[in-house]
């Protein structure tokens, strides 16, 4: 099951600027400087998005692989039963010879007295 490049490459990102602000914050909690509250809900709100992505994303994928495989086994399915028409057809035409066969030959014994 693959999840698209762009969820990954998102969370990727996501991670990313979650380390630079957890270097921002220590770095000004070391130096004992303000740091920028606003970042944080900012951080949140793009990790629902990226959660929310993925999470579509992920959603679309198993559909896709379900019906994916459903649509196999259909086709397996089909393929089945169309090999066994075939057969009953030709044993069906075999039959039918054998019929007209012994039809022909029993036209060919004398009528009982």
């Amino acid at each position: 099951m693959a999840v698209e490049f762009k969820t990954v490459e998102a969370i990727g990102s996501l991670v990313a600027l979650l380390r630079v602000a957890e270097d921002s914050a220590v770095h000004c909690w070391e130096q004992d400087e303000a740091f920028h509250p606003g970042i944080f809900p900012g951080l949140i709100l793009l990790a629902r998005f990226a959660a929310e992505r993925a999470g579509e994303e992920f959603k679309q994928a198993v559909v896709a692989a379900e019906v994916s495989r459903w649509n196999k086994n259909l086709q397996g399915e089909r393929d089945e039963l169309q090999q066994k028409i075939l057969e009953v057809a030709a044993e069906r035409d075999e039959l039918r010879a054998q019929v007209a066969e012994l039809t022909k030959k029993a036209g060919e014994f004398p009528g009982e007295m």
